[in-house]
């Protein structure tokens, strides 16, 4: 079964906000709230933050602004949010926002008989990496990471390990490098990911793929109309 993809969707991804820089999506945010960006549904496509996750209460209070944001817009209209790698655990977070965990993912979407999956874009990736995911997600390790935060101090520290990462490097070959992963998708005709930052829309076999530019690249994010992403700058 799939949703319904929605003319005018709007799709953003991997702002990788962290309060001491990136800090556009906010000002996205504050635009959908006014209504300068007109749209049915919103895809958080994951990485919207540089960390945060629901077990850590310190990270969540410190992105309250945003976070409330997203909450008002789900006010009237769909949002859903693809959990990334740096924001997780988020369903006690978003309570009328469609969160979609990573074991959730990819999520079917059709529009125009065209079959679209839908993702952050680290799912098929490999076994220790499945390894790391449920180690950063489980629920005991939340406890005991909230638990040391006293002051925020493990939340700061991750965030500025962050704040100098190169987002917006381009990956060498990495149409050959990508494809080999998107076999694993199945019955679908358009991958949609993020994650990987690069901006580029190619063929796999039957399948069409975009990867998303990051946000924090540039303040790019994009409209979905007549079965094409529409890029748009802030």
């Amino acid at each position: 079964m799939s949703l319904e993809l929605k003319q005018g969707a709007v799709f953003i991804a991997d702002a990788h906000e962290n309060g001491a820089n990136r800090k556009d999506f906010e000002r996205f945010l504050r635009k959908m709230i006014a209504g300068e960006l007109k749209t049915p549904q919103l895809f958080l496509m994951g990485d919207m933050f540089d960390f945060v996750t629901g077990g850590v209460k310190h990270s969540v209070k410190s992105h309250k602004r945003e976070i409330d944001m997203i909450k008002q817009i789900a006010e009237n209209r769909e949002v859903f949010y693809f959990e990334g790698n740096h924001d997780f655990n988020l369903k006690n977070v978003f309570k009328n926002v469609k969160v979609i965990p990573l074991e959730a993912q990819p999520l079917f979407f059709e529009s125009g008989g065209v079959r679209f999956a839908i993702s952050h874009g680290d799912t098929y990736v490999g076994f220790w990496y499945d390894v790391y995911t449920l180690f950063i997600r489980n629920k005991v390790v939340d406890f005991i990471g909230n638990a040391l935060d006293v002051g925020g101090w493990i939340t700061r520290k991750i965030r500025n390990s962050q704040k100098d990462k190169n987002l917006c490097r381009e990956i060498d070959d990495f149409e050959n490098k990508i494809s080999e992963r998107l076999k694993n998708y199945k019955n679908c005709d358009f991958i949609v990911e993020g994650h990987y930052h690069q901006n580029k829309t190619f063929t796999v076999g039957d399948k069409r793929y975009i990867n998303l530019a990051a946000f924090a690249c540039g303040s790019v994010f994009y409209v979905f109309n007549d079965g094409e992403f529409a890029e748009v700058r802030l």
